[in-house]
């Protein structure tokens, strides 16, 4: 029997799953059925259900005490509320991250980035880890985010504690970053 072809199922950035046709490994009639198995590739791990099962096996094991105290902690955490607002279950995230993978979000900055906000009130932001050189001008405000973050301008470095913001009496023009 002969091979009428392969179809590959890619996971596009952000269009789902696209599925695109390889040429035939043979030449075939139509009343032959296929020799081969198509080749699928697809993601098994959803980050959220995974998180909701963890959460669910905590439920009744962690004192209101120690809830507290995940919930208070500053660090990433993931809960679990119930329908009368009460968190029910917590539990700390490991961050993970490579070093030197530091990347530019902006303009714009999401919960958890470096961000460094203009005089004109445009948000910059930076995620991961490692260092950047970067070109941000008439900064008032830095924010470090998950990480402890220095913003360089020149020699000078102005550091931020994580999950700290600091403002500024006057602008200021950044070249580089680091997160750590």
């Amino acid at each position: 029997m002969k091979t009428l072809g392969r179809i590959t199922l890619t996971a596009g950035l952000a269009l789902g799953l696209i599925a695109t046709a390889l040429p035939a490994t043979a030449a075939s009639t139509p009343s032959e059925p296929l020799t081969e198995t198509p080749n699928l590739i697809a993601y098994t791990s959803d980050p959220a259900a995974d998180a909701v099962a963890k959460l669910n096996s905590l439920v009744g094991t962690q004192s209101a005490a120690e809830i507290q105290e995940i919930v208070t902690s500053g660090r990433q955490i993931e809960t679990l509320v119930n329908d009368d607002n009460v968190t029910i279950a917590a539990f700390y995230v490991e961050p993970t991250f490579s070093t030197m993978a530091i990347s530019e979000r902006g303009p714009g900055c999401a919960v958890g980035d470096a961000c460094a906000t203009t005089t004109s009130n445009t948000p910059f932001g930076w995620y991961g880890t490692g260092q950047k050189d970067i070109n941000v001008s008439n900064v008032k405000r830095i924010a470090a985010g998950y990480y402890t973050t220095t913003f360089f301008r020149g020699g000078q470095g102005d550091f931020v504690a994580r999950n700290q913001t600091t403002n500024f009496t006057s602008p200021r023009n950044y070249n580089g970053i680091a997160r750590s």
